[in-house]
């Protein structure tokens, strides 16, 4: 359906893509990953027609319907635009009864109603929308750049299970590797200068890279060894010929020795020049912070319970969180996550101490050390650079340099100013600080958010090796699972607090719906056969009334009609 033939192109002489390639074919289902800036975006304005490459070609198939969900989303429709457009497709198309198209459907017309306008939407309300005007749409290729930003943990399964069943060839960018775990079987990774296809989804295309990089390890350590022992060969040759060359003199016949020298020499040079040319790069480093200098946790007389909520109310103009009540004990790891708007903010708000409770009590022991992280990040110095902003003094400059190559910030990008850069690398610096500030709590709200793959990965790794406690809100299901041991779920109507695992938690949910269904249909079969009974009651009963019945089949009846009314009287009982 589609080629991406050597494309190049370059903004301001500064090049963004270089000699990209890769194809996508009929029935694809494409995960597109790379690190932020290196040109996802890009491509696909290319692919849109939106940007033309400087070099390269893009080929697409004749008459190629694409829909297109872009990051940014802005719509130059009206609101009452925007719901006849929604109605008239499910007025329009009798296969839009799929769950999650009918759930949007329903959710956006209800949004919609009561907004003043499409830019009153917030983030999520706008993916959503975004999400349904793009999916129903009449395409061949429906390209998703982000579907999941801002978006619950619920409804990105929701989308997941709608795109696993939707037979068309989909294009998703994303840093949600548990999204694409369960929509792509491809993975393309997008580096500066090269695209390269992997088979699976994502976990299989992380296998993948793992074996490359243990056989590129294996390459490169033998080249490195090859170049060495070249290297040692020549300059002990060229140390040889010297010494023969001012040793012959005018003497023909060690002249003629030393110079076999150089032919060795020479060839030597070539096998060298060989394996530079078709050189191995080292494998890529697994960059972990510097925990040396970093974990250093004080947890002495720290007691099991570090903070303790009972029955804690919240209301702004109406009750938010009402009647909560749970224990954080050292070495939790809880994920608070949940619909937007439930409170998921406001609870950990109340755990830093920065808004207070109406109702109900919430204690912290007094040793507690909080490094919490907010969405806002309002608290750089656009003008430090990253090195200037971390500054400890616990710290040397060495030490502090070791720790930021370890969050990804190595060599000269230690220099880089804060106002220059990006949300993610913004999340990385304010978390350098957190950490280097020895807290024995991190609450964390939505620290991910801006991160690319990398990014998040890292953090994982370094929550992982963290001694303290941690607490955080998050919609991304991979890391949620890789981090957290206690889950707060926030509903409209509750909040669930379950002690276990993510999978654990779905599991349960899962028994108590299948009970719940079993019960339903138990029910229904036992309300058929309590109408039946009924049935045979009121006819019973019609019979007792007709004055020619004989005396035998009347006391018959009679029995019947008391034994039904037992039946009935019983059923009833189970019901209730």
């Amino acid at each position: 359906m589609l080629i991406m033939n050597e494309i190049t192109k370059s903004y301001d002489g500064i090049i963004i893509i270089k000699n990209i390639s890769f194809k996508l074919f009929k029935g694809n289902k494409i995960g597109m990953i790379g690190k932020n800036g290196v040109g996802k975006t890009t491509l696909i304005k290319l692919i849109m027609g939106e940007e033309i490459p400087d070099q390269g070609s893009v080929i697409i198939e004749p008459h190629m319907r694409i829909a297109h969900l872009g990051q940014q989303i802005e719509y130059d429709i009206t609101k009452n635009e925007a719901i006849r457009k929604i109605k008239d497709y499910f007025c329009n198309n009798s296969g839009a009864n799929k769950a999650f198209i009918k759930q949007l459907h329903k959710e956006m017309i209800e949004i919609l109603d009561n907004k003043q306008g499409i830019d009153t939407l917030s983030g999520g309300e706008k993916t959503k929308l975004g999400l349904l005007l793009t999916l129903t749409e009449d395409a061949d290729l429906y390209i998703l750049d982000e579907p999941t930003n801002h978006l619950d943990i619920r409804t990105i399964e929701a989308l997941m299970v709608y795109i696993q069943k939707l037979n068309k060839t989909i294009l998703i960018i994303s840093h949600d590797r548990e999204f694409l775990n369960g929509t792509v079987s491809n993975i393309i990774e997008i580096k500066p200068n090269q695209a390269i296809t992997y088979e699976g989804n994502y976990d299989s295309y992380k296998e993948q890279k793992y074996l490359e990089n243990v056989t590129r390890e294996k390459a490169y350590t033998k080249q490195e060894r090859e170049i060495k022992h070249l290297k040692a060969i020549i300059e002990d040759k060229k140390r040889f010929y010297n010494k023969a060359h001012n040793s012959a003199g005018q003497n023909d016949f060690l002249r003629s020795k030393a110079k076999k020298h150089v032919s060795t020499i020479k060839s030597t040079e070539k096998k060298l020049d060989k394996i530079l040319a078709n050189k191995v790069d080292a494998p890529e480093e697994e960059q972990v912070a510097a925990f040396q200098y970093l974990n250093k946790i004080d947890q002495e007389d720290l007691p099991s319970c570090l903070i303790h909520v009972e029955n804690i109310v919240k209301s702004y103009h109406k009750p938010l969180i009402e009647d909560l009540s749970f224990q954080v004990f050292r070495g939790d790891r809880i994920a608070i996550c949940g619909a937007n708007g439930t409170g998921k903010t406001t609870l950990i708000k109340m755990l830093v101490g920065d808004i207070t409770v109406d109702k109900g009590s919430l204690k912290k022991t007094p040793r507690l050390k909080v490094g919490y992280f907010s969405q806002e990040m309002d608290n750089l110095n656009i003008k430090h650079t990253i090195l200037e902003e971390v500054k400890n003094n616990s710290f040397s400059e060495s030490e502090t340099r070791t720790i930021l190559a370890g969050f990804l910030f190595r060599g000269e990008a230690v220099f880089k100013k804060i106002k220059d850069l990006s949300m993610g690398e913004k999340s990385r610096v304010v978390f350098v600080k957190l950490l280097m500030g020895h807290p024995n709590i991190l609450m964390l709200d939505e620290i991910t958010n801006y991160m690319d793959i990398i990014s998040k990965e890292c953090l994982e790794k370094i929550l992982c090796l963290y001694q303290g406690t941690v607490i955080f809100i998050s919609h991304d299901l991979y890391f949620i699972r890789n981090i957290a041991n206690r889950i707060i779920e926030f509903k409209r109507d509750d909040i669930q607090i379950f002690d276990g695992l993510y999978e654990e938690m779905r599991s349960w949910e899962e028994r108590q719906q299948q009970e719940k269904d079993q019960k339903i249909a138990g029910n229904k079969e036992i309300i058929r056969n309590l109408a039946m009974l009924e049935y045979r009651l009121v006819y019973v009963n019609s019979k007792l009334c007709d004055v020619f019945l004989g005396s035998e089949e009347k006391i018959a009846l009679e029995d019947e009609f008391s034994e039904l009314c037992k039946e009935i009287s019983e059923i009833k009982n189970k019901i209730n």
